[in-house]
């Protein structure tokens, strides 16, 4: 299948990734490089995902909030949505290849001409504060709200109901036209490009406007942290250690990068073999990363009863410590993991959202394009070596324990202190 993404820039310079490939729909997605974190005072709180919501409740030329939300996209066979993380606030949606320019004529649109009409605005105040409430009451979304709060020091980007309160019109309309500028934006279209050359007048035409100017951006470290949220409506304690990458996010590290997430892989199945299958102490465990582009923790994720707690966590330090002094990787274990990473990139490849988002995270973090037949070249040449190499600086950081659930009564750092020993050195 195709692969062979180029990037343009419109007069205004803001960054266009065109990725063209034989299927019936092409992907859009249009990334404004500022979400949650680069909300600096206690009063912006929450600013950006209510901005989010005002994108889609009217335009000067379609005012109607049914029209942005369905109508338009109905009638051109496509769907469309918005979204806000810490890092972005995105406008992305799916359209049949021949109608690509009316989607992209609505994004504009967005854009350039959303009403923030202050009767909706009411409105949605109330519905944001309604998706607050159902936040708290999901344990998984309160768990992540919490270790992000603890880990980067951040907060939870929907805000506070204090603040959701307070926003007025001048204040979204003023922050949004704060971080609406083309050095901080970048769109990517993948999918099935009729005329790629039409396309790219097509968007000069639409996003051309776009003011230009430098965004300040708001520099993410983690803090290491043992801490606890008291939830006593769950039955289990939720639990996640957090140790924080120390591989440098440069091209140049790319490949030890990528042994890194092979080995917590690696460590997450092992594991899951001791917790559950051996112990049965949990349903479940993952690994995954855990924080923003350029900063973030490699994590390991379960959950248990509060009884189980000091087991748990005892067993997690002791194979964490017997992976960092003799990790036990096969051959076997590589071979698999380059299947599954073939797997992985057959996905990446046949879908134009994913590639999307490859595209548009890689050229955010590196300022290139993503290479993805490098990956897979890089993939099927690494060896059990360096994947043990990654292991090295892994458990360096100190490792932050976060929990949430019932009380806990035990000294959860010196458990883990007391259990992950390597050659009589404690990671505190």
């Amino acid at each position: 299948m195709q692969y062979t993404p180029s990037i343009y820039k419109l007069s205004n310079g803001l960054n266009v990734i065109l990725d063209d490939f034989d299927i019936a729909t092409t992907h859009v997605e249009i990334n404004i490089h500022s979400g949650a974190n680069d909300e600096t005072t206690g009063t912006e709180f929450g600013i950006t995902h209510f901005i989010e919501h005002m994108l889609s409740k009217g335009t000067r030329l379609h005012p109607d909030t049914n029209d942005i939300t369905t109508n338009i996209a109905a009638s051109i066979g496509a769907s469309r949505n918005a979204g806000t993380t810490y890092d972005k606030l995105c406008l992305f949606g799916r359209v049949l290849a021949e109608n690509l320019n009316k989607l992209l004529e609505l994004f504009s649109e967005q854009l350039r001409d959303s009403l923030f009409d202050q009767h909706k605005i009411e409105i949605e105040r109330g519905v944001i504060l309604d998706e607050y409430r159902r936040k708290t009451m999901d344990n998984v979304s309160t768990f992540n709200i919490f270790s992000y709060e603890k880990l980067f020091g951040t907060h939870n980007l929907l805000g506070t109901p204090d603040t959701i309160k307070s926003f007025s019109r001048e204040q979204l309309v003023y922050y949004f036209y704060k971080i609406l500028s083309a050095q901080n934006m970048t769109i990517c279209i993948s999918g099935k490009i009729i005329d790629s050359e039409k396309t790219l007048q097509h968007l000069e035409q639409l996003f051309g406007w776009v003011p230009s100017f430098p965004v300040h951006h708001t520099q993410q470290k983690i803090i290491p942290i043992v801490a606890h949220n008291p939830k006593n409506n769950q039955a289990n304690i939720q639990l996640r250690f957090a140790f924080e990458n120390t591989i440098p996010t440069d091209l140049q590290h790319r490949p030890q990068t990528l042994a890194a997430n092979r080995f917590s892989f690696l460590l997450g199945k092992k594991l899951y073999e001791i917790l559950r299958n051996k112990l049965g102490l949990t349903y479940g465990v993952s690994t995954t990363h855990f924080g923003h582009t350029n900063v973030y923790a490699n994590t390991i994720n379960t959950s248990t009863s509060p009884q189980n707690i000091d087991t748990i966590i005892a067993a997690i330090a002791r194979e964490c410590a017997t992976a960092r002094m003799k990790p036990e990787i096969s051959d076997d274990d590589v071979a698999r993991l380059r299947m599954l990473m073939k797997l992985q990139f057959a996905d990446i490849m046949e879908s134009a959202s994913k590639r999307c988002g490859k595209l548009l995270e890689h050229w955010h973090q590196y300022g290139t394009l993503y290479d993805l037949m490098g990956e897979m070249y890089i993939n099927d040449q690494m060896t059990k070596s360096n994947i043990i190499d990654a292991t090295k600086d892994f458990f360096t950081p100190p490792a932050s324990i976060l929990t949430q659930g019932p009380e806990i009564s035990s000294d959860l750092q010196k458990i883990w202190n007391d259990n992950f020993i390597t050659k009589g050195v404690h990671n505190v």
